[in-house]
């Protein structure tokens, strides 16, 4: 059983092994979690993926990180939206040809803030734009192997648009994966003991803000105009950066906002089946 004191060394680890800002400006950015672990990410991209993070959060919506990074599609703005967006500020001469590193995660904050159009709507497009590309990652996936004929039958749902038979026979399935990836028969008790593990290090989800470091300077210093304090100044701003200079994750640690947000979701719904039953 993993300990709070080896919990905070692997955090450490994984702090260690984020690649940090390098002497001499590049090009080549991380365009997945996988390379954020030794590609250096740009403030830009990590402050974008925080925000979005925080959106989609309050929209109950997990980092939709099954997009085909290579060939980046999120549904009808690829086509239209973009372009609209971007002749609004009439820039000439200049075609839309793709979105660029983890960009497409602003897509559903500005189809509902410029064309009035909710969260749901926007991913289920971007899902829908993504169908074959999820299909074939899931077909290739080693740890499917014996699950291909599920497989089949939550596609055939979802495209029938069957939304309740498709969650009821997907449950399983991640249930499944969740215990081959943990390697435990007890995914209840161990999601708990993970989510306990990151609180007794600081990350309860009262303040899941701390793995979005950006996120969490933000608010602090909205907190103080709010209270019609006066705004932070520099030597408060040095201090609450020094604060969250440990939870610099890059890209990483928006990932692990999203995990933790979701797996307390998850515990509050088992909670309520639980009584349910009994």
């Amino acid at each position: 059983m993993i300990t709070k004191e080896r919990f905070a060394q692997n955090l450490d680890i994984l702090r260690n092994r984020i690649p940090k800002k390098p002497t001499t400006y590049t090009s080549d950015h991380p365009i997945n979690l996988k390379e954020a672990l030794y590609k250096y990410s740009n403030q830009r991209s990590v402050n974008g993926i925080e925000i979005n993070t925080i959106y989609l959060n309050e929209n109950n919506w997990s980092l939709p990180l099954w997009v085909n990074l290579n060939d980046i599609k999120f549904g009808f703005w690829n086509k239209l939206y973009y372009k609209k967006f971007k002749n609004s500020f009439k820039v000439k001469n200049r075609k839309f040809k793709g979105f660029k590193d983890f960009d497409y995660l602003y897509t559903p904050s500005i189809n509902q803030g410029l064309f009035k159009r909710s969260y749901d709507d926007t991913i289920y497009e971007g899902f829908c734009a993504n169908i074959k590309y999820i299909g074939r990652q899931l077909s290739s996936n080693s740890l499917l192997e014996a699950k291909q004929q599920t497989i089949k039958e939550i596609f055939v749902t979802y495209r029938k648009k069957l939304f309740r038979s498709c969650i009821n026979t997907i449950f399983p399935l991640l249930d499944f994966v969740a215990r081959k990836l943990l390697k435990t028969n007890k995914l209840t008790i161990d999601v708990m003991q993970i989510c306990k593990l990151f609180n007794q290090n600081g990350f309860s989800i009262e303040n899941i803000d701390n793995l979005t470091p950006f996120i969490a300077f933000q608010k602090a210093a909205n907190l103080r105009i709010e209270n019609k304090e006066i705004k932070i100044n520099m030597n408060e701003a040095e201090t609450l950066a020094k604060q969250i200079e440990n939870n610099k994750f890059g890209i990483v640690g928006p990932a692990l906002n999203s995990f933790l947000h979701f797996a307390h979701l998850i515990m509050v719904i088992i909670k309520v089946m639980v009584e349910i039953k009994t």
